[in-house]
Formats: C-alpha cells, structure tokens, sequence
C-alpha cells in the first residue's frame, strides 16, 4: 500500500443550532501533474445555527495531491481566525482546518474555506471528511451535527471534456409544443455543469432539469439549431439539435361583433379585429354599408351615423383575408326612427386683439327638415351681440377685455337642442392715449400786474396706463404739470403776440399731441387783488359811466373758481374778453380800454362757476 500524507485541517466556528442539518461540500477537481489550483469547501446558509467555531480534518492519496494553506481566506465565510496544519503518515496525508468567528457567528453560505491543491502524478483520489477525527461544528457549547458530500481530485496529463448523449433531429407544427432533455457525462468522473450558448426566440431551456420546450409561434416556420454546452469545469463540449418548424396555415380568426341598434343621428363606430395563426398580414374590406357609412380597411373601424331618413335593418359583412383564405362575418345594425337633432358645423376657435372686430356665422342643419331656432345659453361678453336671425356673432373688444371667453350656441329643433362652445381669445394690443380736454384757441389779456393764467388739460388711455403730460412748445415762462396743469404768467413785453403751445401725452409707448393757439391781446388791462377776501360773489357797476374811452369794473369772489368777464354790444355780440382764467378768492378792478369801439350802450357778464350777474354801460365819445 502507497505511503499517504495526511493534512489536517482543524477549525472551531460559532453557530446555532437549528433543525436541519449543515453540510459541507468537498470540491471535485482536476488538474496536469506539476500545476497547482485554488478550491474552495462550500458550506449551506450557518446563520440560523449560531456557529461560533469548526474544526475540520480532510483526508486524501498524498501520492496523487498535496492539499495545503492558500494564504488566502478573501471570499470566505472564514475571515476570522483561520489555520492549517498538516500531517504527513506513511498511508495518506490529512490537512486540520480550525476557524473562529469574525463575529457573534458565521453568517451565510458559501465558500467556507480555501484550499491549494498540487496536482502530483497522474491518478484519482477522494477527498473526504476524516472520519476518525473529532470534526465538529459548535456553538461554543454544543457541537452541531453535519453531512459532507466527498470530494475528487484527478490528475491527467490532458483533461477530456463531457461527452453528450446523441439527440436525434426534431420537427415540430406551428403551435405545437417542443420537449427534450440532454445528458453528457464526463471521463474523469467531474461534474458536469450545462448552459444554452444559442436557441429559438422564444424557447427555453432548465440548466437544472436539462430540459429544452418550445412551442413555436404561426410566424416561426424553418429550420433552427440550438446548441448546448457541458462543461467540467476545465473543458467543455458542445451539442448541435436541428429542428424543423413546419408551416401550418389557418384562416383570420374574426372576433365576434354582436348586433348593433343606434337611433337615427346616432354615431355607430366599432372596430373589426382579426388574428392570424402564421401572422400573415391580413386584408380587410366591407360590403353591403349602408349609404354614408365608412368602413377603413388600415384602421378596420367602421363608422355610421344614420340620417333622419334611414330608419330600418341593415346587414354589414366584414372580410379579412391572409393572402390565401377568407374569413367573413355578418354584422346586423338596427335604425330606429327618432327626431334627429340639429347638426351644428365645427366653429374653429378664435382669437382677436383689442379694437378688432371678430364675426362669425353659425351654420345647423336638421335631417328632418325642421324649423331651426338659434340662440346662445349663459351671456356674451361684454359689447358682444348675437343677431339670431342671420346667426351672427359680432364682438370688438376693448383694451381692458384681454382674455380667454368661451361663449355656447344652441339651435333647436322644436325637440331636441344641440350647441356648440366657441373658444376666444382675446389678446391686448396697447392703445395711445387720447386727450379728453386741451386748450382750444385762446386770446388773452395782459396785465399790468402778475396775473396767472392756468389750463388743466385732460387725457385717458384706452388700456388703464398711466398717462403724462409734457410741454414741447410754449411761451416763455410757461410750464406744465406731468399730470396736465398748464401755467402762464404773461409780461407786458408779451402782449399783442401769438403763441403755440404744444403738448403731448404719452402711455411710456405710444402718444399723441395738440397744438393750440394762445394770442395776447396788445391792450393792457390791470387787474388788481385788493388784498380783503369777500363772503359773496358780487360784480359792481363801473366808473365812470358814462365813460370815453376807459372805465374800470370791480367785482369780487369768495372763493378760487374759473373766472370770464366779457363785454358784448346791444345785438348781444361778443366784442371783449377781459378775464378767462382760474381766480382765487378776493377783489377785482379791471380796466376796459374802448377806445376802438363806437359810441353806445355795451353789457359786461361776470361768470364765476354758477354765479352769473350783467350790467349796462353807455360809451360816449
């Protein structure tokens, strides 16, 4: 009997225990005498068993192996304490394995430990649990009961791969299911491992099992190879299985449609569907519809809506053909005679600016001939009308009216109503401002003292923006307000001038601009502010009178207000103006120069707010 080296592997693991039982599988390997290998033991899941410690010994031919530490435990259950010993005896050799916990307990499963392996001279040997030694897996108090599967290590000069069982051709219909195993079996006595390196779309094959199944669509008739591969471990071999689906045509397959009944006016649509075993690409057509029924042979949907005038029993049949057989269906569709409502035609929504006007028409027709009655429902917006006569709908919206609208129609046939909603959108564009009031045409006086002349000009714009006022032409020393106020105070040297004064509003975009005329009168009128502020409106006669040519009016006026004090001959015509402005509260003379007036009885009116008074005056030359 050949001498053996024992290796002893000797390892404690903490683990708890649990029902089922742990087992440790040996590798089975081989390898060419002088090479060396690195295996691992693989161990079931030890979490439930609270292992704390293991000690192991393997025992093996030391003439064909020599099995000892890797130095390498990375991958490994057993990263915590871990150690080797081996033994050599005259009839084998034993290594001893001894592991503590990393932690608490080993956790998992997995590679429980490594080994390197020196393949030696060629022949086969068992690697086994040692069953003289004390092997154990404990809690730290209990050991826990196990099973190990043996291992094997061949050594050969060249390792030969699997070798497959024959598998004869296959053939297989269209639709029909596909089942065969595969088997391979390897020299060596290593274990064999399977894999599919290519098959049909849509087969499978079970690694475990070695079972192949397919069951091959109407769309997959030909020829097919799939190719398996075993493998132990070193080499592997390879197996080719021809299979041949063959073509079994069959008619569409229609889907049942049920009767239909719809009431006259009413939509009918539905859709044909078909399927083909082979997945042949299907035709499909219509006979026998109905007039103004469509059917669309891309879409398969057929649509109706029946007129007012086609109450009654109809019969569809629908065909779908493969290219080779035809399958067809009849479909019953039932009209019952009811009043048909008005048809309105698509109103396409609308958008209009500001300031534009928008009209449309609304257009109904009624199948069955009957007096139609428009109208709207709710309101329209503002400055909108709808004339239910020609059916028009007129609207130009203002600035302030930007906006999206929805306005319904209806039309009645004395029965049934239909509408429409008619979507607007009204988009703002800016608007210039606009003057409301501006200094018309003007002659004035000037006098021989500071007298004010003021105007307030007025503007609005259209789109609520704030609006300013600017001065670009004026007499000198004029000035105006950004909000409108015009102020003058004329010096004597501007008397008997003509002035432009030119204004413009602006939104900050768009403005507009007057030109008004303002003329001083040459003569010079004094107007003097006595100081005391009077409680009444009152207009004094003037003195003297008679007078040739100059007289003097007083008059006085308790609070500001807009002052015209003008003289007029005896047919009532205008022929002075001696005061047209704002005046604040007090007393007033205003000397009157007729010097290019003829002799007569002339009236001079006071007009200060609601106050009015006249009085006679006779010229005498």
């Amino acid at each position: 009997m050949k001498l053996q080296k024992m290796i002893f592997l000797f390892l404690f693991i903490f683990v708890s225990f649990s029902f089922a039982q742990i087992q440790v599988t040996l590798p089975i390997i081989s390898g060419q005498p002088g090479t060396e290998a690195t295996v691992g033991v693989v161990v079931n899941d030890l979490t439930a068993y609270n292992v704390r410690g293991y000690q192991l010994r393997l025992k093996y031919d030391k003439d064909i192996i020599y099995i000892k530490n890797p130095n390498d435990n990375s991958g490994t259950l057993s990263t915590g304490y871990l150690s080797y010993t081996n033994d050599v005896r005259p009839d084998s050799s034993t290594i001893v394995v001894v592991a503590i916990a990393p932690g608490d307990k080993f956790l998992g499963s997995g590679i429980l430990f490594k080994l390197k392996v020196q393949y030696k001279k060629i022949g086969s040997t068992t690697i086994i649990i040692d069953p003289t030694f004390n092997n154990s897996f404990t809690t730290g108090d209990n050991s826990i009961p196990f099973t190990s599967v043996d291992g094997r290590a061949t050594v050969a000069t060249t390792n030969l791969p699997p070798v497959f069982d024959a598998v004869t051709a296959k053939t297989v219909n269209e639709g029909q299911e596909l089942k065969f195993s595969i088997n391979a079996v390897d020299p060596e006595g290593a274990p064999v491992t399977y894999s599919v390196v290519s098959k049909p779309e849509g087969s499978n094959f079970n690694a475990t099992t070695k079972e192949f199944s397919w069951t091959p669509t109407y769309k997959q008739a030909g020829n097919y190879t799939a190719t398996f591969s075993a493998s132990d471990g070193n080499s592997s071999a390879t197996l080719n299985v021809s299979i041949t689906v063959v073509n079994v045509n069959s008619p569409p397959q229609i889907n049942a449609i049920p009767d239909k009944t719809i009431n006259e006016g009413e939509q009918l649509t539905f859709e044909v569907i078909a399927t083909d075993n082979e997945g042949d690409t299907l035709t499909y057509s219509a006979s026998n519809g109905p007039t103004g029924s469509e059917f669309n042979p891309t879409t398969h949907i057929f649509s109706w809506k029946p007129t007012g005038k086609q109450a009654g029993d109809y019969t569809v049949t629908f065909n779908v053909s493969d290219g080779d057989l035809i399958s067809s269906i009849n479909v019953k569709i039932k009209v019952l005679d009811v009043n048909v409502a008005p048809v309105i035609q698509p109103i396409a929504d609308k958008t209009v600016n500001t300031g534009q006007t928008l009209t449309f028409e609304v257009i109904a027709t009624d199948d069955d001939g009957d007096a139609l009655t428009y109208g709207y429902i709710g309101s329209l917006p503002s400055g909108a009308t709808f004339d239910v006569a020609t059916h028009k709908f007129s609207w130009k919206p203002i600035s302030t009216q930007a906006g999206d609208y929805e306005v319904t129609f209806f039309v009645f046939d004395g029965k049934i109503t239909a509408t429409v909603t008619v979507k607007i959108k009204v988009v703002k564009v800016n608007s210039a401002p606009v003057f409301t009031k501006w200094l018309p045409d003007t002659t004035i006086s000037v006098h021989n003292v500071q007298v004010l002349f003021k105007y307030q000009y007025q503007a609005s714009d259209p789109d609520g923006d704030n609006v300013t006022f600017k001065l670009d032409n004026g007499p000198e020393g004029s000035t105006m307000t950004s909000s409108g106020l015009f102020q003058w105070i004329p010096k004597v040297s501007q008397a008997g001038q003509v002035f432009y004064v030119m204004v413009t509003i602006s939104d900050g975009s768009l403005s507009e601009t007057k030109i008004s005329t303002l003329i001083t009168n040459p003569t010079i009128v004094g107007v003097e502010d006595n100081g005391s502020v009077p409680t009444t409106f009152n207009l004094h006669q003037n003195y003297p009178n008679p007078f040739n040519p100059t007289t003097l009016i007083k008059f006085e006026i308790p609070k500001e207000s807009y002052v015209t004090l003008k003289v007029y001959n005896s047919i009532g015509k205008d022929v002075a103006e001696l005061v047209n402005r704002e005046l604040s509260a007090g007393q007033y003379q205003i000397s009157f120069d007729a010097k290019n007036l003829p002799s007569g009885i002339y009236y001079y009116k006071l007009q200060a707010g609601e106050f009015t008074q006249t009085r006679k005056m006779l010229l005498v030359k």
